[in-house]
């Protein structure tokens, strides 16, 4: 039982990170290109 939680929590865990990462580079992309062209 315990171990199952934590896995659940550590799938949870990346599944968050990289939905934090993915926004963050999409963020940091637009910021870039708008920068680039004015």
């Amino acid at each position: 039982m315990m171990s199952k939680t934590r896995m659940m929590f550590r799938i949870g865990y990346r599944m968050m990170f990289r939905i934090g990462y993915r926004m963050r580079v999409r963020i940091h992309y637009n910021y870039y290109m708008e920068n680039e062209l004015t």
